[in-house]
């Protein structure tokens, strides 16, 4: 989140809650998180890459290059 360096904030934001996709109940788990009722804790099911170079989609990942038999 390149926005996050923008000499703008001046170093003013120390953290992100980036929440997206948590359903009908996300903003309610959301609001127990920050206010401490809950303590956050499991495993993300997606990585946000900090730039587009990071992301690895795209490159050509072969399984491996075959030689054709010849007819006998």
């Amino acid at each position: 989140m390149k926005w996050m360096n923008d000499s703008r904030f001046n170093g003013k934001i120390k953290a992100v809650a980036y929440v997206w996709s948590g359903g009908m109940e996300g903003g309610n788990a959301v609001v127990d998180v920050l206010s401490g009722k809950e303590t956050p804790s499991g495993k993300l099911p997606d990585t946000i890459a900090e730039n587009l170079e990071d992301v690895l989609a795209g490159i050509k990942v072969k399984y491996m290059q075959f030689k054709k038999l010849k007819k006998k």
